[in-house]
């Protein structure tokens, strides 16, 4: 078991036990201003999960993964069964009011069992087709759409079935051009036999692909890997801050970027910017400028304008969306509402920015919740 398995573990079986005994045995289920009571001491226990949930996050792992793994813990694996423990006691009173007051408690707690069912074991493997349509005059004369796949963010620690699925959905979209904006194996601790393991079960998945695009694969480094390292010895172009020039019937180019260069914004005095200044002055076609942080795109929004299709990850359309908020944590500095994923304008500029297909992995909580994994075809025309 891992550090955070083991620590989960504990944390889990202690806040179980104290919930349970306050549940059952501590705190009467009758007497006066019962439910105000009942409600206090279980907004006071949430309370306490989330507050230690949050130490211990910070203190054995300094890590913001590692607190919302915890986060998650107290709220599904400790705080929903107490909640149902306690509907359970209270459904013991022969007073009508206690009755009611357990029924809510019941449906509360189910309702959080069936978030926690969602959110863990569907949603993560719930694959979407998300479609979007780009339009150029820098593609006049294109004879007919190219159809572009973007793939982010696999970020597996074990290729199996569901990965299986993603390049066989993939391959039944036969685009011609798919673009990989980084994180593919994220094992930690990482391990190298295990890490070249999952690599060639990856790069198998690429030999059975029965449709080759006719523009090629091309993909930039991720946080978890570099994309040299990765596609060494494939056919697979991996690109740092440097251009690939397609066939002249597509009228495209890429300029791709590595993982710091993504997240410079677009602009003079960048590391990359004077490289992409003069490929793209010097070329009548159209850019697509790929990287794996949305980042990047910020120089866009800060008023530099000209026109460049920018494609990008690494946000996971934030993994978790609250209804009418948007999603809590983007790890972006772009606005929420951008790095949730999507077509975005900017200016002359327009980002696509992947959901991904795949979730963040060590210390990080395994769930998507109204946030479905998604592979994006874009479709460019004249």
């Amino acid at each position: 078991m891992s550090s955070i398995q083991i620590v989960t573990l504990l944390f889990d079986v202690v806040g179980l036990a104290v919930g349970a005994w306050l549940a059952l045995r501590a705190l009467p289920a009758r007497g006066p201003w019962r439910f105000g009571r009942d409600v206090g001491w279980l907004t006071l226990f949430g309370g306490l999960l989330l507050l230690s949930a949050y130490a211990l996050g910070v203190a054995l792992f300094q890590s913001v993964f590692a607190v919302m793994n915890l986060a998650a813990h107290a709220l599904f694996i400790i705080f929903t069964p107490v909640l149902l423990l306690r509907a359970f006691a209270c459904l013991q009173e022969a007073c009508k009011r206690a009755k009611l007051f357990a029924l809510l408690l019941f449906a509360t707690g189910l309702a959080s069992g069936a978030v926690y069912v969602q959110a863990f074991f569907f949603e993560p493997h719930d694959l979407q087709i998300r479609r979007y349509e780009y339009r150029s005059d820098r593609l006049k004369g294109l004879a007919e759409p190219i159809k572009v796949v973007i793939l982010a963010d696999l970020q597996t620690d074990r290729v199996g079935s569901y990965e299986e699925a993603v390049f066989a959905r993939m391959d039944a979209e036969k685009p011609d051009l798919v673009l990989f904006p980084g994180d593919w194996i994220q094992i930690q601790p990482f391990d190298r036999k295990r890490y070249e393991e999952e690599r060639a079960k990856l790069l198998a998945l690429f030999d059975g692909l029965k449709h080759e695009p006719r523009y090629g694969f091309y993909g930039v480094d991720g946080d978890v890997e570099q994309a040299t390292e990765v596609f060494a010895g494939t056919r697979i172009h991996a690109l740092e801050d440097e251009l690939a020039r397609l066939p002249a019937e597509s009228h495209l180019q890429i300029f791709g970027l590595t993982r710091m260069s993504s997240r410079e914004p677009a602009g003079p005095g960048c590391s990359w910017d004077s490289d992409y200044y003069v490929a793209r002055q010097s070329f009548d076609g159209l850019t697509i400028l790929l990287g794996h942080s949305p980042d990047f795109t910020r120089g866009f929004l800060g008023g530099i304008s000209h026109e460049v299709l920018c494609v990008a990850g690494h946000t996971h359309g934030g993994q978790v969306v609250l209804p009418g908020i948007g999603p809590p944590i983007t790890l972006s500095s772009l606005p929420r509402s951008i790095a949730a994923g999507g077509m975005h304008r900017m200016g002359e500029a327009t980002l696509c920015l992947s959901r991904g297909v795949g979730m963040e992995r060590g210390y990080a909580p395994r769930l998507r919740f109204l946030c479905p994994p998604e592979l994006v075809v874009l479709t460019l025309r004249p």
